[in-house]
């Protein structure tokens, strides 16, 4: 009993004190008398914990909030004198009650001070206000599909399907579309040739690609296709060019051409007998393009790249391309090469964005209109970008995306880098070999030997050139290389 009147004594004591501070308030709990005898048969039974409580001083409590402004400021009147005012009292409720943060707390002091700003035109009823928006607003219907999962390396507890929320890429390119504010803004027409690029129209691939840029033009009542070859005269001489883009330049209609040199054009050491040996073979220049007019064309020719397949007709083959690395002109097989965009365009059957690929008829503004979209240029992290170009992981013996030189092998200097990089149409015939494998073992033994993944990307189905990608950021395209440096001169010293 003496333990229970002492705890008792220190209740009243605390209450007298705290009443004299004026530091609570009357909505406040206060620890009293009649608390404790409630609680008697509630005590326990171990006496040590009272007498720690009892030897606990005020030097060792800590303030976690401690309120000290009402000695210094009070307010009169009706909700004084905590509050100045009404507003300021309710503001405060409002703010406590639904804990409003500090940002939105922001956002609604810039509304209300706007000079636009009319109470007058505030719904009082927030689920009618949010209906009347949302009808009005252009928003997008979103779909639900539920997605498999693979269940390799995942936990007994993994769920075998995830749902997934899509947005339907046609409602998205129609409402984009149907704004007049944004119409206004874009670009539509051929690429455009300035020293000082910005844009994505200033680029190589909006220029080359029928999905992006012009792709026909229409001379001497002749329409010519990028990536057709074509006759132009050019020191008395028919030369054999190709027509990689059309585009403005200089504020005219001019054409990007691409050199096929003849065997007296080749430099001196690489004129051997056996290329001399026919006179319709040229050679693939990989060099800067010409910009010419368009009326300096004669008319079309066919040409045989020699790594695709064979024509019933054509006038020339090219099966080598002569081009400078480190100010020495070299030689490499026509395989070697990056396709121009006319060639792996073909039109798929199927999907949102096939469809736009083939050209699809939408209503804007009451009006039908022909739109032409497609993937231009995939922007991912790793491991993401590995796989939307079939490669295996970073972390595998060739796990670079863009070349196939092995991990120990990245700072070796190489003769001809052009030799070492994955290539789109070598890739397809790879993807082919791998998946015709006639058992597992020989499938993974050749993807180790070509660092492809055992099966096709997701993007694979679309006009798109797997290769066409950019690192998600400066620190993933120099950070292995900045580990690698490290490490060496670590090693060094």
């Amino acid at each position: 009993m003496s333990l229970k009147r002492s705890i008792k004594s220190k209740s009243r004591s605390l209450n007298l004190r705290q009443r004299d501070d004026n530091s609570l308030n009357s909505t406040e709990l206060i620890m009293n008398e009649e608390i404790f005898e409630q609680n008697e048969n509630e005590l326990p039974e171990n006496i040590d914990e009272y007498e720690s409580f009892e030897n606990i001083s005020d030097s060792d409590s800590e303030n976690i909030f401690e309120n000290s402004s009402l000695l210094n400021s009070s307010f009169d009147g009706e909700f004084g004198p905590y509050f100045s005012s009404s507003t300021s009292a309710s503001i405060f409720a409002w703010i406590t009650k639904h804990m409003i943060s500090t940002n939105a707390y922001e956002d609604l002091i810039k509304i209300l001070n706007h000079p636009n700003f009319d109470i007058k035109d505030v719904s009082t009823n927030i689920r009618n206000f949010k209906e009347t928006s949302r009808n009005q607003l252009p928003l997008l219907t979103i779909k639900k599909h539920t997605i498999p999962i693979s269940d390799m390396k995942t936990q007994s507890t993994s769920q075998p399907t995830r749902e997934a929320y899509p947005v339907s890429l046609i409602d998205t390119l129609t409402k984009i579309l149907s704004n007049p504010s944004l119409v206004s803004k874009m670009y539509n027409g051929p690429g455009i040739e300035i020293e000082n690029k910005s844009e994505f129209w200033h680029g190589e691939l909006w220029q080359q690609s029928p999905l992006f840029g012009e792709h026909s033009i229409i001379i001497n009542s002749v329409e010519y296709f990028t990536g057709e070859f074509v006759h132009i005269i050019t020191s008395n001489h028919l030369n054999c060019m190709r027509i990689t883009s059309i585009i403005f330049h200089n504020e005219n209609v001019k054409l990007k051409l691409q050199r096929f040199l003849r065997f007296e054009e080749l430099p001196d050491r690489f004129k051997t007998s056996e290329r001399a040996s026919n006179i319709n073979t040229r050679w693939l220049l990989e060099d800067k393009p010409i910009i010419v007019d368009p009326r300096v064309l004669v008319n079309k020719t066919s040409v045989w790249l020699r790594d695709q397949q064979k024509l019933s007709y054509y006038s020339y083959e090219v099966d080598e391309i002569l081009y400078r690395y480190e100010n020495t002109w070299k030689i490499r097989n026509i395989c070697y090469r990056i396709r121009h965009p006319s060639e792996y365009c073909s039109f798929p059957q199927n999907s949102k964005l096939k469809e736009l690929e083939k050209e699809k008829i939408i209503n804007i503004q009451g009006e039908d209109t022909l739109v032409v979209a497609g993937l231009g240029l995939v922007t991912a992290d790793l491991p993401q970008g590995n796989d939307l170009a079939g490669v295996m992981r970073h972390n595998a013996k060739k796990g670079c995306r863009f070349c196939m030189i092995e991990e120990h092998e990245s700072l070796k200097s190489f003769d001809d880098l052009s030799k070492e990089l994955h290539y789109h149409q070598l890739m397809d015939r790879e993807f082919e070999k791998i998946l015709s494998s006639n058992s597992l073992t020989e499938q993974k033994v050749l993807c180790s030997e070509l660092g492809l993944k055992n099966q096709k990307p997701v993007l694979d189905d679309l006009m798109f050139n797997r290769l066409l990608q950019t690192p998600h950021d400066i620190y993933h395209a120099i950070a292995s290389k900045i580990l690698r440096l490290m490490d060496c001169t670590f090693n060094t010293v």
